[in-house]
């Protein structure tokens, strides 16, 4: 799960792992956040200091997550990380 949350400095994007059976029970969670609003396009626009997903798509053949983001209201982003490091964090993170 892909979620936003108030950092200090703004609005930044995590991410969990939830149960298949029960998504009510979390198995690991990011420590921290994967993005947060460091470019000058996500810190200053119709929110300030703003990110949040938009969509995500798999590339299974590579493995590779591509997340697509609002930045500050005003625009998109696009950020990519190979998924199976994201489970290895969430992992970590419990």
């Amino acid at each position: 799960m892909i979620y936003h949350g108030v950092h200090p400095t703004g609005y930044s994007l995590s991410c969990a792992l939830l149960d298949l059976q029960d998504p009510s029970k979390v198995i690991g969670k990011m420590p921290g956040y994967m993005l947060t609003a460091e470019e000058p396009y996500e810190m200053v626009g119709r929110v300030r200091n703003v990110v949040f997903c938009t969509g995500a798509i798999l590339e299974e053949e590579t493995g590779e997550l591509k997340l697509y983001y609002g930045a500050a209201g005003t625009c998109i982003g696009l950020a990519t990380a190979p998924l199976d490091e994201l489970v290895e964090a969430c992992l970590r993170g419990c």
